[in-house]
Parts: C-alpha cells; structure tokens; sequence
C-alpha cells in the first residue's frame, strides 16, 4: 500500500468518525492523512528519512525535511509564510496530541479547528 493510498484510507475514516462523532479518532485520522500525503510528497522527491528518524519526533523532522528541501527550493516564499506553515502543523500537532494521549474527548469546535488546519496545511503542500 501507497502513502497515497493510506492518505485516503486515513481521510475516509476520518469523515465516518466525523459523522459517528467519534472526535478524537476523527482528529488523529486527520493528522495521519496530512503526515502520509507529506510522507509522499517525499518520497515521490526520492527523499528519504533515515531510519534513526524513525522513532520520537519523526514527523517534526519529515515536515522539517519537506521544508527545508521542498518547500523552500520551489516556493522561495518569505520566511512569514514558512513561520505560518511551522505555527499551524504545529497547532495541528497539538490537538492531535490532546485527541491521542489526554482522557479527555475532543469538543466539535476544536475537531473544527484540526479540519480547518488540515486543509490549510494540505493546500500549501499540493501547490508544489
């Protein structure tokens, strides 16, 4: 299976728990569709993590790597706009965090405030 396939399988359950109002899988099968779409984003660039990257903090360190060797090279955009792409995925980190690790259930306002960063996380890196 493809990142892009699980990207997809990723977002299809992240809709039904949507529906379901299951909030915080909803909210962790989101961030997983984000972080498989920038896995491929990489790989379709031949650009590999190394296997030491992939234990504890491996997804900060692939979008740092998309960053610095995607996204800056072809969009040579003001460092306002790499500032804002690091601010929300970090924001979107952290409620993905509160959805997986506290024992408490997401509100539907903060699962609208993950989607909302996903999709604005999703279309700084489809334009490249």
């Amino acid at each position: 299976m493809s990142y892009t396939e699980k990207g997809i399988e990723s977002l299809e359950v992240a809709k039904l728990c949507y529906e379901k109002k299951y909030y915080n899988s909803c909210v962790n099968r989101y961030y997983y569709s984000f972080y498989q779409e920038l896995m491929h984003k990489l790989s379709k660039r031949q650009i590999t993590i190394n296997e030491e990257h992939l234990s504890g903090g491996s997804h900060e360190k692939a979008f740092n790597q998309f960053i610095s060797e995607v996204f800056r090279p072809i969009k040579r955009p003001n460092p306002r706009k790499v500032t804002d792409l690091r601010t929300k995925y970090g924001d979107f980190k952290n409620i993905r965090a509160l959805a997986d690790y506290k024992p408490e259930l997401l509100s539907k306002d903060k699962v609208d405030e993950a989607i909302k960063l996903y999709e604005e996380l999703k279309v700084q890196i489809n334009i490249i």
